[in-house]
């Protein structure tokens, strides 16, 4: 009583009218927009942030200013973008459409006509290889291998055709992520999983994973 507490998960009362604002399945304690801070009926709030008094028994916030109050605004609707405009991005959240190329212990290849990209975590289905896929996430990079993570599903566009491996004489982050074709590949010495190779005069490693 009589001190500065935050609650969360706020929703007021749709029928609330007046300065004393109920608070949806909570008995006892109302929002007391003393202040004509913008407090809504019907709206859920993230947040609120006021002063604890009691009147008649009954246990009042009351905020100070708009700033202690956090609506719930829900997240921006996104544009599905290409790959490669999601590469180009390099951070931030996109959302992309794509073909499973690979599954690879927990990283997921997906890729369009026109790059690719690697899907990391927990996924919200169980991606195979051929598998048309449209979701959101957070663009990071891991190591110098540019991923998606806190991936979320838009959209399962069920099995399509995989796109056929694209011939290369080098690997370079122009085709990261993708499936590729490497010829000629002469394969030497190796450990734990890594070979090294030559593509022509180009060293390369093979994982074998």
């Amino acid at each position: 009583l009589g001190q500065l507490v935050t609650i969360e998960n706020v929703t007021i009362a749709q029928n609330a009218t007046d300065t004393n604002k109920a608070i949806d399945g909570v008995d006892n304690v109302v929002v007391r927009d003393e202040m004509s801070v913008g407090v809504t009926a019907g709206t859920t709030y993230d947040s609120m942030t006021g002063i604890v008094i009691v009147y008649n028994g009954t246990y009042q916030l009351v905020p100070r200013s708009s700033e202690d109050i956090v609506a719930n605004v829900p997240p921006p609707v996104l544009e599905t973008i290409t790959i490669a405009q999601a590469r180009e991005q390099k951070s931030g959240t996109a959302q992309i459409k794509g073909v499973v190329t690979a599954v690879i212990g927990q990283t997921v290849h997906i890729q369009d006509d026109t790059a690719g990209i690697v899907l990391y975590g927990t996924l919200p289905f169980t991606p195979t290889v051929g598998q048309q896929v449209e979701v959101s996430g957070n663009i990071i990079e891991y190591r110098n291998l540019l991923e998606m993570d806190s991936i979320k599903l838009v959209n399962d566009g069920g099995m399509t055709t995989v796109p056929a491996p694209k011939v290369v004489d080098a690997l370079d982050e122009s085709v990261e992520g993708q499936l590729v074709e490497i010829q000629n590949v002469v394969v030497g010495e190796g450990s734990s999983g890594n070979f090294n190779a030559m593509i022509g005069d180009k060293a390369v490693v093979v994982r074998d994973s």
